[in-house]
C-alpha cells in the first residue's frame, strides 16, 4: 500500500512515528509531503532535519501532494487523531 503522510500532520503529532516506522517496516510505501505555505517558510534542509525522528523510514520526501491508497493529514480529521490499524 502507498501511504502518504503530511509532513506538517506528523510534526504535530509525534505519537505517529512508531506507526510510521511500522507501516514502513510492513512493506508499506511512505511517502512524506507537505503543503506549499510549509515548503514556502522553510528550507529543504530543515525539511530534511525534521523528518530525523523517522529514522530513515520513509521511502520519499515530495513537494507535491502524489497519488495515495491511504491519506494521513490533520487537515482531513475532525477529531482527535488515532492511528489507523494496518
Amino acid at each position: 500500500m502507498h501511504i502518504y503522510i503530511c509532513l506538517e500532520t506528523f510534526l504535530n503529532n509525534p505519537d505517529l512515528i512508531s506507526k510510521i516506522k511500522e507501516y514502513y517496516q510492513s512493506g508499506h510505501h511512505i511517502t512524506i509531503a507537505c503543503t506549499t505555505l510549509f515548503r514556502n517558510t522553510h528550507t529543504v534542509k530543515n525539511i530534511e532535519g525534521m523528518l530525523q525522528p523517522l529514522e530513515g523510514s520513509y521511502h520519499c520526501l515530495n513537494f507535491f501532494k502524489p497519488a495515495y491508497d491511504k491519506i494521513i493529514d490533520d487537515k482531513a480529521l475532525q477529531h482527535s487523531f488515532q492511528a489507523p490499524a494496518l
